[in-house]
């Protein structure tokens, strides 16, 4: 039969309808039963096993969680796939979105985490068979996880449909995996159909003389059988649309991928009969062979055929304009099951870590894929030590099955584990708890996980910790919005124990890192905060702050500003009669003092030399009151040396000068600068004080100008001051 008999033959899925999807579903529903009817039983075995073994007891409340999710997981398939569920008979396939896909991988990563587990526990010479029994679960357990990960192409939504009303409503297109009858059809349409290239495919050799001898032999020639038949039912789709193509000008541009694909899909078949019909005799296929070189070898074409068939649909918009999108569909589906079988070898190729090496063997040659497998166990051995000592996780997951089987993965690996089964409870223990890292579930009740990365990402005391959001789904769109929305990562149930350790490890080092980056900004921002404080003893604020945005130099002119000098009467004999520590703290609390008193008046303190201090008012900041401010500090100055004198029961007096007149303020000096004041208005004052009365404040004409009405002043009369001449003064004694 030709190629393109063979396609007339064929229904057109298009145009199916409802019931003949139903029955698909069915189908599929049933196809769901068997291996889950496999697992239970195999688990009740064990179970059985155990109640003849003392020391198998330890086990037996895993396989009591295995036996319920088996359960838990029949009645969930019941009530999704049997049409006496549904009130006209036709399954809805709105039931399968993401929330019932995320139900049915929930038991079934239950089987996969407890087996695995298990069989990590488990003396494998001593319970051969227990173990064989375990790998079979597992096997069977991933058949299910493949089986359910093809239901989300049943609710593909539109994307590339045409919007116009003169278009004819989408047809339901049939995207399920050919069931086993289909394949039977198309393999033995495949050895007679000719190819575009009008080469025929490799026939198919006979097996049936192959007698496995082991249990693991027999699982590879089953999964090489359907592996054989998956490739066979892709070769003969593509050849489909490749005589459509041939016939309609308008699938020419189509023509030169779906030849990759069919290139592909032979290469697959041929690695395929090579590794699992060896020499077509009835030797025993060699474990051995399915390394991660072979494994990646397989994957190769596999990949291949899924980009192209993922690029073609979306080149054909998957409408009804395009008839071939439904062919694609199902080449896309069984490439992916395809993929699922491959996974499934490495379980099939367990090495013997029981048997000493008496010899040391030759390395083989390092693929790509064995070098990205040595560096995850690398992190694993060592750097995960390093960052993930004492680190606290929370494991936040409303399935008691998932949160037993991760915190129990995760204490093995050396961390201090808790749990929480839904968003409020973790929540509450996220505020109470100081944790390295969150472990966050995503479809949950009440609250689900995005509800509580978004109340962590807007809490500023959460916000810092990392979540890992886990998922049984694989929707690109839940990873994308899980990262959009702070997420650190991402991870898929079930968890692959090297890449769950690795990517737990990265994020505890990133966070690491980031409290020692916030740390060391916090030590910075203090230290910022003394050079601001240091800098604020030497300048003025606004000059500092004119300095740190680059200002070089500095000189501003003020019209008016009113100068201090004070000065300690005998200080000369002081110093004689004092330690030198004695006389610095005496001056230390008189200074002190009048800082404080500068600070409280709004004054500026320009300098202190020797026992002499000096301040300003009026600048760097002008004020109209500069005067009195002046005059209200220097008063305070006498109180403040009359508590001092009682205090210490010392002697001290002081002389005041204050002169108002303008002056040139700016910095001066690079290594050691300050902030100084030139003019004559400087000199005046200082020769005010050097010329006043010990325990008086001697003022300038000028200054009593903006004084009066407020304090009151005494005029001393005219002077001789040096380098001015004559100069009526006054003293001030008071306010009014």
């Amino acid at each position: 039969m030709s190629v393109a008999e063979s396609n007339r033959s064929e229904p057109s899925h298009g145009g199916e309808s409802a019931e003949h999807i139903n029955d698909d579903l069915v189908e599929i529903g049933q196809e769901l039963h068997t291996p889950t009817h496999s697992i239970i039983a195999r688990t009740q075995k064990l179970l059985d096993y155990a109640e003849t073994d003392e020391k198998f007891q330890d086990f037996v409340p895993d396989l009591d969680r295995m036996l319920n999710s088996g359960k838990q997981l029949i009645a969930l398939i019941i009530k999704v796939f049997s049409k006496s569920n549904f009130p006209n008979g036709q399954i809805d396939l709105t039931a399968f979105g993401s929330t019932i896909r995320h139900d049915l991988r929930t038991p079934i990563n239950a089987f996969i985490g407890y087996s695995e587990m298990l069989l990590e526990d488990i003396d494998e010479e001593t319970y051969e068979q227990a173990c064989a029994d375990l790998q079979k679960i597992l096997v069977a357990a991933r058949k299910l996880l493949s089986i359910v990960g093809d239901l989300s192409y049943l609710t593909k939504p539109e994307t590339n449909t045409k919007k116009s009303d003169d278009l004819p409503a989408k047809k339901q297109i049939d995207p399920v995996i050919p069931r086993e009858n289909d394949i039977r059809k198309t393999t033995k349409k495949t050895a007679a159909a000719p190819v575009a290239n009008n080469k025929k495919t490799k026939k198919t050799p006979d097996t049936s003389k192959t007698t496995p001898q082991t249990s693991k032999d027999i699982e590879l020639a089953k999964v090489g059988k359907e592996l054989h038949s998956l490739a066979n039912y892709i070769i003969t789709a593509t050849e489909t649309i490749l005589v459509i193509a041939e016939k309609n000008v308008d699938y020419k541009c189509f023509t030169p991928d779906l030849n990759k694909m069919l290139l592909a899909s032979k290469q697959l078949l041929g690695l395929i009969e090579q590794l699992f019909t060896p020499d077509n005799t009835a030797k025993e296929v060699e474990t051995e062979a399915f390394t991660s070189t072979i494994r990646h070898d397989l994957r190769t074409p596999i990949n291949a055929i899924i980009g192209y068939s993922e690029m073609l649909l979306e080149d054909t918009g998957e409408s009804d304009e395009y008839p071939i999108s439904n062919h694609l569909h199902k080449i896309l589906s069984s490439a992916r099951r395809l993929l699922s079988l491959i996974n499934n070898l490495t379980y099939l190729h367990k090495p013997d870590t029981t048997q000493k090496k008496t010899e040391v063997e030759p390395e083989a040659s390092a693929t790509l894929m064995d070098e990205v497998v040595r560096t995850m166990r690398t992190v694993e051995n060592s750097a995960v030590d390093l960052t993930t000592q004492d680190a606290s996780l929370l494991v936040v997951d409303d399935k008691d099955s998932n949160r037993d089987l991760l915190s129990r993965r995760l204490e093995k690996q050396g961390f201090k584990v808790q749990v929480a089964e839904n968003g409020l409870q973790a929540l509450q223990m996220i505020r109470q708890n100081n944790f390295d890292l969150v472990l966050l579930d995503i479809i949950m009740p009440e609250m689900n996980g995005y509800q509580v990365l978004a109340e962590m990402k807007m809490d500023d005391k959460l916000r810092h910790i990392p979540v890992i959001m886990i998922s049984a789904l694989d929707e690109i769109d839940s990873v994308v919005r899980c990262i959009e929305m702070g997420a650190e990562d991402y991870l898929q149930k079930p968890f692959n124990q090297v890449i769950l350790k690795a990517k737990i490890s990265a994020t505890l080092e990133r966070k690491r890192l980031r409290d020692r980056e916030h740390a060391f900004l916090q030590k910075l921002q203090i230290e910022q905060e003394k050079s601001e404080k240091l800098l604020l003893n030497i300048l003025p604020k606004p000059i500092a702050d004119r300095l740190k945005k680059g200002a070089r130099t500095i000189a501003d002119s003020f019209p008016e500003v009113t100068v201090l000098f004070s000065d300690l009467v005998g200080f000369t004999e002081m110093c004689a009669g004092i330690s030198a520590v004695e006389l610095v703290e005496k001056l230390n609390d008189i200074f002190l003092a009048f800082d404080i008193l500068a600070e409280l008046h709004g004054l500026e303190k320009i300098k202190t030399i020797g026992d002499a201090y000096m301040l300003v008012g009026g600048l760097p900041t002008p004020r109209p009151d500069h005067a009195e401010a002046v005059a209200d500090m220097a008063i305070d100055m006498f109180d403040a040396i009359k508590r001092l004198n009682l205090q210490n029961n010392s002697d001290i007096r002081i002389r005041v000068g204050i002169h108002t007149g303008p002056i040139v303020a700016g910095v001066i000096g690079k290594n050691k600068f300050n902030y100084d004041l030139w003019g004559d208005a400087v000199n005046v004052a200082s020769r005010m004080e050097s010329h006043g009365v010990p325990g008086r404040i001697q003022v300038s004409e000028a200054t009593q100008a903006r004084l009066q009405g407020r304090f009151i002043l005494e005029k001393r009369g005219i002077i001789e001051v040096k380098g001015k001449g004559e100069m009526v003064t006054y003293f001030l004694n008071g306010h009014k």
